[in-house]
């Protein structure tokens, strides 16, 4: 599916070159598909393109770097450059959609980058918290293009639709498992998520052994 995407976006970048938002998706989707040829490729049209871009030119030039490198130590240099940006980026008055998608891409690049060996975790933070970094970032992205998307940042996104849950087998185990959680927590398992627990999965609580340890993430 994200492949397709990539597809429909170098497509329509093909038909309308100077299209800015178009460039941002094909660059984002590039780097984290690994597909560096496509961002190598259409890397000259942002000098076509507003100088707003340039930002997410250079994290993209940087995250193309670090997967094509094995040198530890230069990877480590690259991800002290981004530390950089996001610095940069975060103590900026001016918050903008493109300083957000390079914030995004920063994020998960930074994930991807505690797992090096010799990697300092203290120094360069843990791989949960920049990708919870990374989710919030891409929730701003979206709910400062489509209202409904404006959820309260202090409750968990929705993960499936209230409207259309998916009825198999495995989503009943999950959901069940999830109130599990909820139910050691708070003694009651009534809605995981937002999304309300079926009945029949509450009574599959008791025959699941839950040997995954709970984990809190504060802000």
């Amino acid at each position: 599916m994200y492949y397709l995407g990539l597809t429909c976006a170098v497509t329509v970048l093909e038909l309308i070159p100077l299209d800015t938002y178009m460039f941002v998706i094909v660059s984002k989707w590039s780097c984290q598909l690994r597909e560096f040829d496509i961002l190598d490729k259409y890397d000259n049209l942002a000098t076509k393109c507003s100088s707003e871009v340039e930002v997410i030119r250079s994290v993209c030039r940087l995250y193309s770097e670090f997967f094509k490198i094995t040198n530890v130590e230069k990877q480590l240099e690259i991800v002290d450059k981004l530390i950089g940006i996001k610095t940069e980026l975060k103590s900026s008055s001016e918050k903008t959609f493109f300083g957000y998608f390079a914030l995004f891409l920063i994020y998960n690049l930074l994930g991807h980058a505690s797992k090096l060996p010799m990697m300092d975790i203290e120094k360069y933070g843990d791989m949960m918290s920049h990708f919870s970094d990374e989710q919030y970032c891409a929730l701003v992205i979206a709910s400062c293009r489509i209202k409904e998307f404006k959820l309260p940042y202090d409750k968990p996104p929705f993960i499936y639709d209230y409207e259309k849950l998916p009825d198999s087998q495995m989503f009943s185990i999950v959901q069940a498992r999830q109130a599990c959680r909820l139910k050691t927590l708070t003694g009651s398992a009534v809605v995981v998520y937002g999304i309300p627990v079926l009945n029949q999965n509450l009574e599959k609580c008791d025959s699941i052994q839950e040997e995954e340890s709970v984990i809190i993430l504060n802000d």
